[in-house]
């Protein structure tokens, strides 16, 4: 006695689109917590308090943001004398004078290391 199994099945397309329904429907389960979840806010670029004073020193971050350079291009400049040194605050703390920085951006090139 000899059994013949034919494998191939012919599926409705009735009952493919009711599978990709129910597919689609559990997918759409799982994300809906990430897609309802809050994005976060694009960190804050600082930006200046126009109604608050000019501070008498300036921070290295104010520095850098103020010249658009690095740390290590302000800190190579004040070794080679092109820039204003900072003082210092404390211990671990320096800053630079707004005055002398004021002076520098006014003449880069031709700053004499005076302050005014």
């Amino acid at each position: 006695m000899s059994i013949h199994t034919d494998l191939s099945l012919s599926i409705p397309a009735v009952v493919i689109d009711q599978i990709a329904e129910e597919v689609a429907a559990k997918v759409i389960a799982r994300l809906r917590p990430m897609l309802e979840k809050p994005v976060a806010a694009p960190a804050r670029t600082r930006e200046p308090d126009l109604d608050r004073p000019l501070p008498t020193f300036l921070r290295i971050r104010d520095i850098v943001d103020r010249l658009g350079v690095c740390r290590a291009t302000v800190y190579r400049w004040v070794n080679e004398g092109r820039f204003p040194s900072s003082v210092s605050l404390g211990s671990n703390s320096v800053a630079w004078r707004r005055v002398d920085i004021e002076e520098w951006e006014r003449d880069p090139g031709g700053w004499t290391g005076t302050a005014t």
